[in-house]
């Protein structure tokens, strides 16, 4: 009995052994049949093995990977199971200067930064303007952040010159008011209906300032009880066209009058300021009105400068160096003579400070000699 129990158990064993190792084969290794198995992970990851342009952040990507079972199938149970290793994908043949690497060390393309600068053809650049004064120019030098003259189409100015808005004498009175005068028919101006509106805006400005001042004057009914002088200085060169005005009134008494400057740059047909010039030459008006100051020299004791204000200048081109004159109105104070403003010119080239004549301010060869002759030359 017990060896009928023993070979039913022996053959039971043999039975059941080639099903065992059956099941031994497929975990060991897959079959040429097996089908491949199908993986789900964040599109971040699959972008790494197959490129997909058009996948959105934070989408999922399916993508079907074959997955090699190690030949340690038959470990313990109590131990990891290897991981499965994922092929890259053959990578595609590289194209002439396309970049090398792996995704993280190919270099992104920059996104620019600032837009690209449009450069308009010059057959449709405006026939004459002129750019804002920078400031950190030359030293009394013509303005320096302007357009290169070979890229700049200037207004024709052969007919542009200073002449004579009013120019009487009348007794003992004068009257010198000066303009700048052009050529309404150059065809230059034809779209802008034959105007110049640079140098108009600088007529109109003189129309309503010392020319209302003297036509106020002459409508006054005791004329002969008081005196006017509106004197003019203009100064003609191949860069500007200038002229400086002083204006008194007698009888008067405290002050030499009262002065400006017209400066037309004929080349970009522009008036400069003051605040251009003092730009030019680095110079506040605080720093101006300290070195006068310093330069000042008393008339009388105990004189004192309680103000300095720069009212006009000029731009002298000389053989060897430019050079600035700057037209002060200086105020004073002493015991003896009171309050005086008086007119001085401060050239910061030479660092000189010196009076001037209310009556003759320059010298009369240094000006424009017109005809009539002006007082100046008189």
């Amino acid at each position: 009995m017990k060896k009928t129990i023993k070979y039913l158990l022996l053959a039971t064993l043999l039975f059941f052994m080639p099903s065992c190792g059956r099941k031994a084969e497929v975990a060991g290794a897959p079959s040429a049949e097996a089908p491949t198995p199908v993986l789900s992970m964040p599109a971040s990851e699959a972008s790494r093995l197959t490129p997909a342009p058009s996948q959105l952040p934070g989408q999922w990507q399916t993508i079907e990977v074959a997955v090699h079972a190690t030949p340690q199938a038959q470990t313990a149970p109590s131990e990891e199971a290897p991981e499965a290793e994922i092929p890259q994908p053959d990578a595609p043949a590289e194209s002439e200067g396309a970049p090398t690497g792996s995704p993280e060390q190919i270099p992104k393309d920059p996104l620019p930064t600032e837009r690209p600068q449009l450069l308009l053809p010059a057959e449709i650049k405006p026939d004459y303007s002129l750019p804002d004064i920078s400031q950190g120019m030359s030293v009394a030098a013509t303005p320096g952040d302007m357009p290169a003259k070979n890229e700049y189409t200037p207004l024709d100015s052969s007919k542009t010159e200073i002449g004579m808005m009013t120019q009487e004498y009348l007794g003992m009175n004068i009257a010198e008011i000066p303009m700048i005068v052009y050529d309404s028919s150059n065809p230059q101006l034809d779209k802008f209906s034959g105007h110049n509106f640079e140098l108009d805006s600088i007529n109109d400005s003189i129309m309503n300032s010392i020319q209302r001042i003297y036509d106020n004057f002459k409508d006054r009914a005791n004329l002969g009880s008081e005196i006017i002088e509106i004197r003019a200085y203009p100064f003609t060169s191949s860069e500007f066209l200038q002229f400086v005005v002083t204006s008194s009134s007698y009888p008067s008494y405290g002050t030499d009058g009262d002065m400006f400057s017209v400066n037309y740059y004929i080349y970009y047909n522009r008036a400069m300021s003051i605040e251009d010039v003092l730009s030019q030459l680095r110079i506040s008006k605080e720093e101006l009105s300290e070195k006068a100051k310093l330069l000042y020299a008393p008339e009388t004791p105990g004189e004192t400068v309680k103000a300095v204000d720069c009212v006009a200048f000029l731009l002298n081109q000389g053989p060897d160096r430019n050079l600035t004159r700057l037209l002060l109105q200086v105020q004073t104070e002493s015991p003896e003579a009171g309050s005086w403003k008086r007119f001085y010119q401060f050239t910061p080239e030479t660092i000189e400070l010196k009076k001037l004549n209310p009556k003759q301010l320059f010298n009369p060869s240094e000006m424009d000699q017109k005809n009539p002759p002006l007082s100046y030359a008189r």
